[in-house]
């Protein structure tokens, strides 16, 4: 009996310390160095570039981030908005270029057939969030959605045909991802 409550309370510790471990790798994580910037620093041809493809909109939010490439680094910059009353972020690159659009969505306007494949391939969840991600530098549309069920949560990629698509797909500029890999939520405000 000793050995039994021995080999219990020893199997118990060491799952303590991996759990541990774990949670300590994960702290380590950080994201990618992105601060707010005041309009008058963002250069011109990305204001530009941002008023040609969203004339109207006025009450712009910001950001900058510094990505890694090889040995080079290179500003990013955000635009953060409400666009029909939706949050919105577009991505450039310094010399204006629209690199990606993410564009929260009601879930009435995702496509059927990505509707038809939750409800076929995840039976008992429901989604909860949906993000329309444009990359312009790909010529790709994916949607991004938040399945929900009791006790439990999946995050979905799909392309406009319902098809699974891989966050890969989306690219790691658009992502906020320098080459370390750590990722800038674009829920930061």
């Amino acid at each position: 009996m000793k050995r039994i409550t021995f080999l219990m309370v020893l199997i118990l510790s060491a799952s303590m310390v991996f759990a541990q471990i774990n949670k300590n790798q994960a702290k380590k994580i950080k994201k990618a160095p992105t601060v707010k910037i005041d309009a008058a620093k963002v250069p011109q041809a990305v204001k530009d570039a941002q008023t040609k493809k969203f004339s109207g909109i006025s009450e712009i939010k910001w950001k900058m981030k510094l990505i890694k490439k090889q040995e080079q680094s290179m500003n990013s910059y955000s635009a953060h908005f409400k666009q029909n009353g939706m949050k919105t972020i577009a991505h450039y690159k310094p010399d204006g270029t629209a690199v990606a659009v993410i564009s929260h969505i009601s879930l009435q306007n995702v496509p059927e057939t990505i509707v038809s494949t939750v409800a076929n391939n995840y039976p008992g969840f429901k989604p909860k969030q949906a993000v329309k991600i444009e990359v312009l530098s790909k010529n790709t549309t994916l949607f991004r959605l938040t399945l929900l069920k009791p006790a439990a949560k999946l995050i979905l990629y799909a392309d406009e045909t319902g098809n699974d698509a891989q966050k890969a797909n989306i690219g790691k500029e658009v992502m906020g991802e320098d080459e370390s890999g750590v990722e800038e939520s674009e829920d930061d405000n």
